[in-house]
């Protein structure tokens, strides 16, 4: 019965990413809540959720850096692998060398989430650390919310567990300031 459920709230989620802009979004009803732990929250203007409001006692994280919420679509490490999957090979400043770095595109988060219209996106680290995107930064780039390097998956200690990657073009290093929007313990977005 698990799997059954697991594989309806795939194709839930899935086919969220395939209405048209402008199209009904799913209603919190039709998005199953995850089934194992929560690596991911999304909240602001979002059009579809799977979990009720901010709970000052359980969302000790989202208390500490001071955000609080109506409503918010959640992830498990199983709801991002079954969206899209993109792979990249970056050479990010902090590595000794060149990393394939795989997971959801961010796009496909977003569309699960029934983003539409963001004026900005913040993504925030379990430090509190912030990465600001725009419109243009998802128009212009394509970046990937990575779950693994080197087809290790990462965790808190290596960047993890999803790190922001964006993609540049094969074998350019990205500079210093560049690499200021490559934010890794992501545990939160918002959209603004």
């Amino acid at each position: 019965m698990k799997r059954f459920a697991y594989e309806i709230r795939c194709l839930v989620i899935g086919f969220a990413l395939f209405l048209p802009a402008g199209a009904a979004t799913l209603s919190a009803a039709e998005v199953a809540a995850p089934q194992g732990a929560v690596i991911l929250s999304i909240a602001g203007k979002i059009n579809n959720w799977n979990r009720g409001a901010f709970d000052d006692v359980l969302d000790g994280y989202h208390k500490h850096h001071r955000f609080n919420f109506d409503r918010a679509m959640t992830f498990d490490r199983a709801m991002l692998k079954a969206l899209p999957q993109a792979q990249a090979t970056a050479h990010p400043p902090i590595t000794k060398k060149p990393t394939l770095f795989e997971g959801p595109r961010f796009t496909s988060i977003l569309n699960a989430a029934g983003v539409d219209g963001a004026k900005s996106i913040a993504l925030i680290a379990l430090d509190g650390y912030t990465v600001e995107l725009t419109p243009e930064d998802l128009d212009k780039q394509n970046l990937i919310l990575a779950m693994s390097a080197d087809g290790k998956p990462l965790g808190i200690g290596q960047h993890g567990l999803l790190w922001l990657v964006h993609t540049p073009a094969e074998g350019v290093k990205p500079s210093d300031e560049e690499f200021t929007k490559w934010g890794w313990a992501i545990f939160f977005i918002e959209v603004r």
